[in-house]
């Protein structure tokens, strides 16, 4: 899985018409995205978001994809491994997460990286 951080949305207040795709898997996990963490960052912005089930699936993204308007900036909770799927179709984006490395839960719930980035 991968290891994931949000980006300081004070970082992303500038932007114009965002809207925010959210991961539903490792960023779920990670407390970045998901249904929580696309809605969180939707209302700070003021925006709508979206939530995807697994980004790291090309085939996932450009379903999904065909559904949204090109003129919006797509600001995309999640991580390495799905953003490349997203830049490939020719919208305007921005990572709104920072993958910081590789790694699993451990037995009590935490996050543990084991290898950094």
């Amino acid at each position: 899985m991968m290891i994931i951080e949000k980006i300081d949305p004070r970082k992303l207040k500038n932007i114009k018409e965002p809207f925010v795709i959210a991961c539903d898997g490792c960023a779920k996990l990670c407390s970045v995205g998901g249904e929580e963490g696309g809605a969180e960052l939707a209302e700070k912005l003021g925006c709508e978001y979206k939530l995807v089930p697994r980004c790291c699936s090309e085939t996932i993204v450009k379903a999904f994809m065909k559904k949204m308007p090109k003129n919006k900036t797509l600001i995309v909770l999640a991580c390495d491994a799905g953003f490349p799927f997203f830049e490939q179709l020719g919208y305007n984006l921005v990572p709104g997460a920072e993958t910081l490395g590789i790694g699993g839960m451990d037995e009590n719930g935490k996050l543990v990286i084991f290898r950094k980035w």
